[in-house]
Protein backbone atom coordinates (compact mmCIF):
# COMPACT_ATOMS: atom_id res chain seq x y z
CA UNK A 1 0.00 0.00 0.00
CA UNK A 2 0.93 3.59 -0.73
CA UNK A 3 0.70 6.61 1.34
CA UNK A 4 -0.24 10.20 0.69
CA UNK A 5 -0.97 13.65 1.92
CA UNK A 6 -3.79 15.34 0.69
CA UNK A 7 -6.73 17.78 2.06
CA UNK A 8 -5.01 17.57 5.58
CA UNK A 9 -5.50 13.98 6.06
CA UNK A 10 -3.70 10.54 4.77
CA UNK A 11 -4.61 8.69 1.83
CA UNK A 12 -3.76 4.88 1.69
CA UNK A 13 -3.96 3.57 -1.46
CA UNK A 14 -3.32 0.27 -3.34
CA UNK A 15 -2.19 2.13 -6.88
CA UNK A 16 -0.17 4.95 -7.09
CA UNK A 17 -0.79 8.64 -7.23
CA UNK A 18 2.04 10.60 -8.93
CA UNK A 19 -0.41 13.85 -8.35
CA UNK A 20 -0.03 13.49 -4.10
CA UNK A 21 3.13 13.87 -1.86
CA UNK A 22 3.96 10.41 -0.52
CA UNK A 23 4.46 10.26 3.32
CA UNK A 24 5.39 7.82 5.97
CA UNK A 25 2.52 4.86 6.62
CA UNK A 26 0.55 6.19 9.31
CA UNK A 27 -3.25 5.80 10.65
CA UNK A 28 -5.52 6.66 7.18
CA UNK A 29 -7.95 9.04 6.82
CA UNK A 30 -9.05 6.94 3.44
CA UNK A 31 -8.28 3.94 2.21
CA UNK A 32 -8.98 3.42 -1.50
CA UNK A 33 -9.00 0.02 -3.10
CA UNK A 34 -9.77 -1.29 -6.81
CA UNK A 35 -11.90 -4.11 -7.32
CA UNK A 36 -12.94 -5.83 -10.64
CA UNK A 37 -15.73 -7.90 -8.61
CA UNK A 38 -19.04 -7.56 -9.89
CA UNK A 39 -21.35 -5.08 -8.22
CA UNK A 40 -23.46 -6.20 -5.18
CA UNK A 41 -27.02 -6.27 -5.15
CA UNK A 42 -28.90 -3.65 -3.34
CA UNK A 43 -31.24 -0.87 -3.33
CA UNK A 44 -29.64 2.37 -4.88
CA UNK A 45 -31.40 5.77 -3.77
CA UNK A 46 -30.65 8.14 -6.69
CA UNK A 47 -29.45 11.44 -5.14
CA UNK A 48 -28.32 13.60 -8.46
CA UNK A 49 -25.99 13.81 -11.36
CA UNK A 50 -23.44 16.43 -12.83
CA UNK A 51 -21.68 17.23 -15.98
CA UNK A 52 -17.90 15.91 -15.64
CA UNK A 53 -16.77 17.26 -19.06
CA UNK A 54 -19.72 17.37 -22.27
CA UNK A 55 -20.17 14.29 -22.93
CA UNK A 56 -19.45 12.32 -19.62
CA UNK A 57 -21.71 12.68 -15.87
CA UNK A 58 -21.69 11.09 -12.83
CA UNK A 59 -24.53 10.13 -10.81
CA UNK A 60 -24.64 10.11 -6.44
CA UNK A 61 -26.79 7.02 -5.15
CA UNK A 62 -27.33 6.75 -1.76
CA UNK A 63 -26.80 3.00 -0.44
CA UNK A 64 -27.54 0.97 2.67
CA UNK A 65 -23.83 0.44 3.25
CA UNK A 66 -23.04 3.99 2.28
CA UNK A 67 -23.07 6.26 -1.13
CA UNK A 68 -21.97 5.72 -4.52
CA UNK A 69 -20.78 7.79 -7.26
CA UNK A 70 -21.18 6.24 -10.54
CA UNK A 71 -18.98 7.96 -13.76
CA UNK A 72 -19.59 7.31 -17.28
CA UNK A 73 -16.07 6.48 -17.90
CA UNK A 74 -14.18 5.39 -14.88
CA UNK A 75 -16.86 3.15 -13.34
CA UNK A 76 -18.20 3.10 -10.06
CA UNK A 77 -16.74 4.33 -6.77
CA UNK A 78 -18.47 2.95 -3.27
CA UNK A 79 -17.71 5.46 -0.30
CA UNK A 80 -18.88 3.31 3.19
CA UNK A 81 -21.38 5.70 5.38
CA UNK A 82 -18.27 6.87 7.58
CA UNK A 83 -16.61 7.72 4.58
CA UNK A 84 -12.87 5.65 5.67
CA UNK A 85 -13.42 3.34 2.87
CA UNK A 86 -13.50 3.75 -0.74
CA UNK A 87 -13.76 0.69 -3.68
CA UNK A 88 -12.99 1.25 -7.30
CA UNK A 89 -15.24 -0.84 -9.39
CA UNK A 90 -13.12 -0.83 -11.98
CA UNK A 91 -13.99 -1.70 -15.88
CA UNK A 92 -11.63 -2.72 -18.67
CA UNK A 93 -11.59 0.37 -20.29
CA UNK A 94 -10.78 2.72 -17.32
CA UNK A 95 -8.08 5.50 -17.97
CA UNK A 96 -6.41 5.39 -14.25
CA UNK A 97 -5.59 9.19 -14.92
CA UNK A 98 -8.74 10.03 -15.26
CA UNK A 99 -9.44 7.63 -12.15
CA UNK A 100 -7.52 9.30 -9.87
CA UNK A 101 -9.06 12.93 -10.88
CA UNK A 102 -12.02 11.73 -10.10
CA UNK A 103 -10.85 10.08 -6.77
CA UNK A 104 -9.32 13.14 -5.53
CA UNK A 105 -11.76 15.28 -7.05
CA UNK A 106 -15.39 14.30 -6.25
CA UNK A 107 -14.74 11.13 -4.93
CA UNK A 108 -13.07 12.73 -1.35
CA UNK A 109 -14.97 15.37 -1.67
CA UNK A 110 -18.25 12.93 -0.99
CA UNK A 111 -16.05 11.34 1.92
CA UNK A 112 -15.28 15.03 3.38
CA UNK A 113 -18.41 15.64 3.08
CA UNK A 114 -19.53 12.54 5.32
CA UNK A 115 -17.54 13.42 8.01
CA UNK A 116 -19.19 17.39 8.20
CA UNK A 117 -16.63 19.77 5.77
CA UNK A 118 -18.55 21.41 2.69
CA UNK A 119 -15.70 21.27 -0.07
CA UNK A 120 -15.83 24.05 -2.41
CA UNK A 121 -14.64 24.32 -6.30
CA UNK A 122 -11.87 26.82 -5.92
CA UNK A 123 -8.17 27.52 -5.65
CA UNK A 124 -6.66 28.80 -1.99
CA UNK A 125 -3.84 30.51 -0.31
CA UNK A 126 -2.68 31.93 2.70
CA UNK A 127 -1.56 35.57 3.46
CA UNK A 128 -0.48 36.67 6.71
CA UNK A 129 -1.62 33.17 8.32
CA UNK A 130 -5.16 32.96 7.08
CA UNK A 131 -6.88 31.56 3.96
CA UNK A 132 -8.61 33.54 1.11
CA UNK A 133 -10.40 30.84 -1.63
CA UNK A 134 -11.39 31.78 -5.33
CA UNK A 135 -14.47 29.84 -6.17
CA UNK A 136 -15.22 29.64 -10.14
CA UNK A 137 -15.87 27.43 -12.97
CA UNK A 138 -12.91 25.74 -14.81
CA UNK A 139 -10.88 28.38 -16.95
CA UNK A 140 -12.18 31.57 -15.33
CA UNK A 141 -8.49 31.78 -13.65
CA UNK A 142 -8.98 31.10 -9.83
CA UNK A 143 -5.34 29.22 -10.04
CA UNK A 144 -3.70 31.94 -12.37
CA UNK A 145 -4.40 34.66 -9.02
CA UNK A 146 -3.24 31.61 -6.55
CA UNK A 147 -0.52 30.75 -8.73
CA UNK A 148 0.71 34.61 -8.68
CA UNK A 149 -0.40 35.93 -4.92
CA UNK A 150 2.13 33.09 -4.25
CA UNK A 151 4.71 34.42 -6.43
CA UNK A 152 4.28 37.60 -4.24
CA UNK A 153 4.37 36.04 -1.13
CA UNK A 154 1.63 34.20 -0.08
CA UNK A 155 1.31 30.37 0.90
CA UNK A 156 -0.70 28.54 -2.09
CA UNK A 157 -2.94 26.12 -0.54
CA UNK A 158 -5.24 24.24 -2.97
CA UNK A 159 -6.37 23.96 -6.66
CA UNK A 160 -9.46 23.19 -7.46
CA UNK A 161 -10.65 21.53 -4.44
CA UNK A 162 -10.80 24.10 -0.77
CA UNK A 163 -12.31 21.63 2.09
CA UNK A 164 -13.97 23.83 4.78
CA UNK A 165 -14.66 22.87 8.16
CA UNK A 166 -17.95 24.93 8.97
CA UNK A 167 -17.55 25.66 12.77
CA UNK A 168 -18.24 28.96 14.26
CA UNK A 169 -14.52 29.93 12.83
CA UNK A 170 -14.44 28.10 9.57
CA UNK A 171 -11.09 26.69 9.09
CA UNK A 172 -9.71 25.92 5.38
CA UNK A 173 -7.85 22.79 4.44
CA UNK A 174 -5.06 22.31 2.14
CA UNK A 175 -5.45 20.72 -0.97
CA UNK A 176 -3.07 18.32 -3.53
CA UNK A 177 -0.05 19.77 -3.99
CA UNK A 178 -0.18 19.59 -7.92
CA UNK A 179 -1.55 22.32 -10.07
CA UNK A 180 -3.03 22.25 -13.65
CA UNK A 181 -2.99 25.22 -15.32
CA UNK A 182 -2.93 25.96 -19.04
CA UNK A 183 0.91 26.38 -21.06
CA UNK A 184 0.66 29.95 -22.30
CA UNK A 185 -0.83 30.91 -18.32
CA UNK A 186 1.90 28.90 -16.81
CA UNK A 187 4.67 30.22 -18.90
CA UNK A 188 4.13 34.18 -17.87
CA UNK A 189 4.01 32.92 -14.45
CA UNK A 190 6.98 31.65 -14.98
CA UNK A 191 6.27 27.64 -14.08
CA UNK A 192 9.12 25.30 -15.53
CA UNK A 193 7.71 23.12 -18.03
CA UNK A 194 10.38 20.48 -17.21
CA UNK A 195 8.00 20.03 -14.07
CA UNK A 196 4.32 19.11 -15.59
CA UNK A 197 3.85 15.44 -15.59
CA UNK A 198 2.74 15.87 -19.05
CA UNK A 199 4.11 18.97 -21.00
CA UNK A 200 2.47 17.62 -23.98
CA UNK A 201 -1.20 18.84 -23.15
CA UNK A 202 -2.38 22.08 -23.01
CA UNK A 203 -3.29 22.30 -19.62
CA UNK A 204 -1.18 20.45 -17.80
CA UNK A 205 -0.45 19.33 -13.86
CA UNK A 206 2.44 20.64 -12.27
CA UNK A 207 4.04 18.53 -9.71
CA UNK A 208 4.21 20.17 -5.98
CA UNK A 209 8.19 21.52 -6.68
CA UNK A 210 6.48 23.84 -9.18
CA UNK A 211 5.20 25.72 -6.51
CA UNK A 212 7.94 27.02 -3.93
CA UNK A 213 5.63 28.31 -0.82
CA UNK A 214 3.02 26.25 0.25
CA UNK A 215 1.17 25.90 3.34
CA UNK A 216 0.36 22.57 4.42
CA UNK A 217 -1.25 23.03 7.59
CA UNK A 218 -5.02 24.20 7.88
CA UNK A 219 -5.62 27.89 8.03
CA UNK A 220 -8.76 29.97 9.58
CA UNK A 221 -10.55 31.10 6.67
CA UNK A 222 -10.72 34.95 6.12
CA UNK A 223 -12.82 35.46 2.95
CA UNK A 224 -14.80 34.05 -0.15
CA UNK A 225 -14.48 35.61 -3.72
CA UNK A 226 -16.56 34.26 -6.25
CA UNK A 227 -14.52 35.22 -9.36
CA UNK A 228 -15.27 36.57 -12.42
CA UNK A 229 -13.37 37.90 -15.38
CA UNK A 230 -14.07 41.29 -17.50
CA UNK A 231 -12.50 43.52 -20.40
CA UNK A 232 -8.91 44.26 -20.26
CA UNK A 233 -9.87 47.70 -21.03
CA UNK A 234 -11.71 47.46 -17.66
CA UNK A 235 -11.10 50.90 -15.75
CA UNK A 236 -10.06 48.92 -12.73
CA UNK A 237 -7.84 46.07 -12.56
CA UNK A 238 -10.16 44.40 -10.16
CA UNK A 239 -12.64 45.09 -7.87
CA UNK A 240 -14.39 43.74 -5.22
CA UNK A 241 -18.26 44.05 -3.56
CA UNK A 242 -19.83 42.13 -0.85
CA UNK A 243 -22.51 40.27 -1.10
CA UNK A 244 -25.63 40.20 1.27
CA UNK A 245 -26.04 36.61 2.97
CA UNK A 246 -28.72 35.06 1.02
CA UNK A 247 -26.83 36.06 -2.52
CA UNK A 248 -24.31 34.51 -0.93
CA UNK A 249 -25.85 31.57 0.41
CA UNK A 250 -26.61 30.48 -3.06
CA UNK A 251 -23.58 32.08 -4.71
CA UNK A 252 -21.60 29.44 -2.82
CA UNK A 253 -23.95 26.52 -2.82
CA UNK A 254 -23.28 26.94 -6.86
CA UNK A 255 -19.78 26.78 -6.44
CA UNK A 256 -19.64 23.52 -4.12
CA UNK A 257 -17.73 20.53 -5.58
CA UNK A 258 -20.35 17.78 -4.93
CA UNK A 259 -23.58 20.49 -4.19
CA UNK A 260 -25.64 19.41 -7.39
CA UNK A 261 -24.95 15.72 -6.92
CA UNK A 262 -26.66 15.55 -3.42
CA UNK A 263 -30.44 16.50 -3.68
CA UNK A 264 -32.85 14.09 -1.76
CA UNK A 265 -31.80 13.79 1.90
CA UNK A 266 -28.36 15.47 1.77
CA UNK A 267 -29.54 18.68 0.08
CA UNK A 268 -30.78 19.75 3.82
CA UNK A 269 -27.19 19.55 5.20
CA UNK A 270 -25.56 20.90 2.13
CA UNK A 271 -27.41 23.69 2.71
CA UNK A 272 -27.10 24.49 5.80
CA UNK A 273 -23.28 24.34 5.83
CA UNK A 274 -23.34 26.67 3.27
CA UNK A 275 -25.80 28.94 4.86
CA UNK A 276 -23.41 28.70 8.36
CA UNK A 277 -20.30 29.21 5.90
CA UNK A 278 -21.43 32.38 4.94
CA UNK A 279 -22.90 33.86 8.10
CA UNK A 280 -19.32 33.26 9.74
CA UNK A 281 -17.03 34.41 6.45
CA UNK A 282 -17.69 37.85 4.26
CA UNK A 283 -18.31 36.49 0.59
CA UNK A 284 -17.01 39.16 -1.77
CA UNK A 285 -18.08 39.49 -5.77
CA UNK A 286 -14.55 39.49 -7.11
CA UNK A 287 -14.28 41.41 -10.97
CA UNK A 288 -10.94 40.90 -12.35
CA UNK A 289 -9.69 42.29 -15.50
CA UNK A 290 -8.28 39.28 -18.37
CA UNK A 291 -5.19 40.88 -19.09
CA UNK A 292 -2.16 38.77 -17.27
CA UNK A 293 0.32 42.24 -17.48
CA UNK A 294 -2.28 43.96 -14.91
CA UNK A 295 -1.81 41.04 -12.62
CA UNK A 296 0.64 42.18 -10.30
CA UNK A 297 -2.21 45.25 -10.02
CA UNK A 298 -4.51 42.73 -8.70
CA UNK A 299 -2.06 40.87 -6.32
CA UNK A 300 -1.36 44.04 -4.49
CA UNK A 301 -4.77 44.95 -3.69
CA UNK A 302 -5.16 41.20 -1.89
CA UNK A 303 -2.08 42.28 0.07
CA UNK A 304 -3.72 45.59 1.25
CA UNK A 305 -6.82 43.84 1.94
CA UNK A 306 -5.22 40.75 3.73
CA UNK A 307 -2.93 41.59 5.93
CA UNK A 308 -2.35 40.30 8.91
CA UNK A 309 -0.46 39.91 12.32
CA UNK A 310 1.86 37.31 12.39
CA UNK A 311 -0.29 33.84 12.99
CA UNK A 312 -1.03 32.41 15.58
CA UNK A 313 -0.78 28.40 15.79
CA UNK A 314 -4.24 26.85 14.17
CA UNK A 315 -5.73 23.44 15.55
CA UNK A 316 -8.60 22.18 13.36
CA UNK A 317 -11.97 21.57 15.46
CA UNK A 318 -13.92 19.96 13.28
CA UNK A 319 -12.77 15.85 12.19
CA UNK A 320 -14.32 16.17 8.62
CA UNK A 321 -12.11 13.33 7.58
Amino acid sequence: MRFYEIYGGILESEFEFPELRPTRPAVADWIIRATDAPVPDGIAESLGWDAVEPNVRVHAYRLASGYRLQFDDTGLFDVSSDGHEITWRRPATADERAARLDLTGRVLALALHIGGCLSLHASAVSIGGRAIAFLAPKGSGKTTLAVALERAGAEFMSDDTVPVEVTPSPIARPGAHSVRMFRDTAASLGMQMDLAMDSSMTKPMFRDSAIGRRRVQAAPLDALYLLSSVSAQDELPVRRERLSEPEAVMRVLGQTKIGVLLGGREAESVLKRAADLVSAVPVYELKVARDLSRLGDVVASFFAWHSHEPERAVTPVADCA
